[in-house]
């Protein structure tokens, strides 16, 4: 059997668009009306708008002028305060009076399960945290807390190391500058790296060939030449050398000159101030100690 069709007409338009108005407007009344029962089960409602807790502990940390960790603690009483500092219910307020009954330990730190919102609203339900926002859980916070504590402890030994490596250069520079001033007043001392280095000076020491006047002016003439050398940078590469102590006196290795660049690095490291890149060819003392 065919259905017969029958078009529409104005009136029946006019009465299906009103049909579908009045199917809204219940639909409406019927999501507001369920948000206000939501609404009136919540004790303790927030002042936050759409800017949440995340952004709130953001803004906080900014504008804090203490060096004092933003707990939750702190980001929910802030977060249900209304702008005149007062609180957003009567519930909230007595809320507010036993976390500040709470110990000073409790609203400081970070640890969920010991701080003042732990004390005062009980254990937190399963799969979310208060004061946090939406989608943290207690899971996620302790591995966030861990991750956060292992950083500081490592940026805090770096920082240590970085101040033992500093003293540890301002020693050597000072016992390398005692001894160069040391070895440039003496008469027949060691200057610097080694001090038979030059255009014309060997590794080994100048040979007795007459008296004891004869060997310091040899000495002082081999000094005059390295001093110049050295100041004019005119140290070719493979040029004898010999390895001193630092702190003491005695050649502890011999071995050649490779370069006395600033800007040569070792071991990746620039060697920069008055270092050279040396060559060791042989050693005379195995254990030496700074």
């Amino acid at each position: 059997m065919v259905k017969e069709f029958v078009p529409y007409t104005l009136d029946r338009w006019n009465d299906l668009n009103e049909e579908m108005k009045n199917k809204m407007w219940r639909c409406l009344q019927e999501k507001s009306e369920k948000f206000k029962a939501m609404r009136e089960k919540q004790r303790h409602n927030h002042t936050m708008s759409k800017r949440g807790y995340a952004r709130l502990a953001h803004i906080m940390e900014q504008t804090s002028s203490v060096d004092i960790p933003i707990t939750r603690t702190k980001v929910w009483v802030e977060g249900h305060k209304k702008k005149n500092g007062q609180p957003s219910g009567e519930a909230v307020g007595e809320k507010m009076k036993e976390i500040e009954e709470c110990a000073p330990e409790s609203q400081n730190t970070t640890n969920i399960a010991e701080d003042a919102i732990s004390l005062v609203f009980g254990k937190e339900i399963r799969g979310r945290v208060r004061g946090m926002g939406f989608g943290i859980t207690p899971s996620k916070v302790g591995a966030s807390l861990q991750q956060n504590g292992t950083i500081k402890q490592l940026q805090s030994m770096m920082h240590s190391f970085q101040q033992e490596v500093q003293q540890m250069r301002s020693i050597v520079f000072q016992n390398m500058r005692q001894q160069n001033e040391q070895e440039h007043v003496g008469s027949g001392g060691s200057i610097g790296i080694g001090n038979d280095i030059g255009s014309s000076c060997d590794i080994n020491r100048p040979k007795k060939s007459g008296n004891a006047d004869n060997v310091n002016q040899h000495q002082a003439a081999s000094r005059v030449t390295i001093l110049k050398n050295v100041s004019h940078g005119d140290i070719s590469e493979n040029t004898k050398c010999k390895l001193l102590h630092w702190c003491g006196d005695g050649v502890v290795a011999e071995g050649r000159i490779a370069s006395t660049d600033s800007t040569v690095k070792v071991h990746h490291v620039n060697l920069g101030g008055s270092c050279w890149k040396v060559w060791v060819d042989r050693v005379l003392v195995e254990q030496v100690t700074i």
